[in-house]
């Protein structure tokens, strides 16, 4: 979605440009809101606070009997925007960061488990 690699899908950052990315998370759960947070990052990043917006999820139930029925329900997609500053010092830098979505218990029937899952990234700079 971002300007992540502005010149011919080299792979890499470039000193004096930002590198802007979002990171989504979304739970099978409607009722469960991931929260998005970040692992041990190079110094000059950050991250905007979470936003939610909606989206159309369809789900199918078959009967006893065989009959499919289909509905549609709106679910949340979590998002945060990561934007790194890098340090002018970083020409060459190459790092694996991670970002960690976490679910919280939406429901009655919730087993009050957190699950989690994690996206990692390599983070490469030109020299």
């Amino acid at each position: 979605e971002a300007d992540v690699d502005p010149y011919a899908n080299s792979g890499y950052a470039y000193l004096g440009r930002d590198l802007v990315f979002t990171v989504y998370a979304n739970d099978s759960n409607c009722w469960d809101t991931p929260e998005i947070s970040m692992g041990s990052m190079p110094p000059g990043v950050s991250m905007t606070q979470q936003v939610s917006t909606w989206h159309p999820r369809s789900f199918s139930v078959t009967s006893a009997t065989g009959e499919v029925t289909t509905t549609t329900r709106q679910c949340a997609v979590q998002q945060r925007r990561v934007t790194w500053k890098i340090p002018h010092t970083y020409g060459g830098y190459v790092g694996t960061h991670c970002f960690v979505a976490t679910d919280q218990c939406g429901d009655e029937q919730c087993s009050a488990v957190a699950d989690t899952a994690e996206v990692c990234v390599e983070l490469r700079v030109a020299k």
